[in-house]
């Protein structure tokens, strides 16, 4: 399609420059639809291509120095601003809240009004899907499932907790409440001493447990539980985990879990709804979560 010589004129007709990309790379095309891309010397006040020097006999990939390179790269950090973006002190991580317990003791409902109420302020809130909904192909009568499902919680909690895409990350159901499960199948005779401890030391690694800012246990009395269960159930029938005998042992697993483990990690709240009001178990919810964040805002801008 022809040779570009020294002072040829920059008409705007016949063969165009499309798009420069810095002031020496260049993307040429032609009314043909031919491309070239090469290196230019533009007089921009007279319109004038002083030289172009394709990068190779078929046109391709400009050809750059390491020179070229180094400011390419400068020059994209610096659009980025790379070196505040990913700096917690600059760009502080999300607040990750995990709610934990027994069966029908109310976590989805506070977690719903608490979502809405964020929300409403103009947070950027997610509520990653539940393990429970996502791990289907396990059996729920092994340990194994909810090894997995604490496994699936996990992943996200710790992507979530190094990226700025929320403000706040709402679990319903995460690392804490993995370790509720251990005690049960240790009960059931489905995981042995040494089984359950390590399960559990895995699920409190201070990587991940020092990333969340609350966690509420909420329990609810066996019977009240199963009432609420079957309020709106469309079956009588029972499953593994919401009969009475076992909302007994679950409810008992996460006192459990509170009593052993508040002393070391201080965002648990035990939270017992058998007798509170929806409106109210709501409300002491929302007001502990807020001053929880509010506190862990002071710890994180202590120089």
């Amino acid at each position: 399609f022809g040779q570009f010589d020294r002072n040829t004129e920059f008409t705007g007709n016949g063969d165009l420059v499309r798009r420069v990309i810095d002031q020496h790379a260049v993307h040429v095309e032609t009314d043909h639809g031919m491309r070239l891309v090469g290196i230019l010397t533009l007089d921009h006040h007279l319109g004038i291509i002083a030289e172009v020097r394709p990068s190779s006999p078929k046109g391709g990939i400009v050809s750059k120095t390491d020179n070229d390179f180094e400011r390419s790269a400068k020059r994209i950090h610096r659009f980025l601003r790379t070196d505040r973006r990913y700096d917690e002190a600059h760009l502080p991580a999300p607040f990750i809240i995990e709610f934990t317990g027994s069966p029908s003791s109310g976590k989805t409902t506070t977690i719903t009004e608490l979502d809405k109420f964020l929300r409403r302020h103009d947070f950027r809130v997610l509520r990653p899907q539940e393990g429970a909904e996502v791990i289907r192909h396990i059996p729920r009568t092994t340990p194994l499932y909810n090894i997995r499902t604490g496994l699936y919680a996990l992943s996200h909690l710790i992507d979530f907790a190094h990226g700025h895409m929320y403000d706040v990350v709402i679990f319903d159901r995460a690392i804490f409440d993995t370790y509720a499960w251990m005690l049960y199948w240790k009960q059931k005779g489905l995981l042995a001493e040494d089984e359950c401890a390590r399960n559990q030391a895995f699920f409190l690694s201070r990587f991940w447990t020092d990333r969340i800012t609350a966690c509420f246990v909420m329990v609810c009395d066996p019977k009240e539980a199963m009432e609420r269960e079957l309020k709106i159930a469309l079956s009588d029938k029972l499953g593994e985990t919401s009969n009475p005998d076992t909302m007994r042992a679950l409810a008992e697993r996460y006192r459990t879990l509170h009593k052993d483990l508040s002393g070391d990690f201080s965002q648990l709240v035990l939270i017992d709804t058998t007798t509170v009001g929806e409106a109210d178990m709501v409300k002491q919810v929302a007001a502990t979560t807020l001053a929880m964040i509010e506190a862990s805002i002071t710890r994180r801008s202590a120089p």
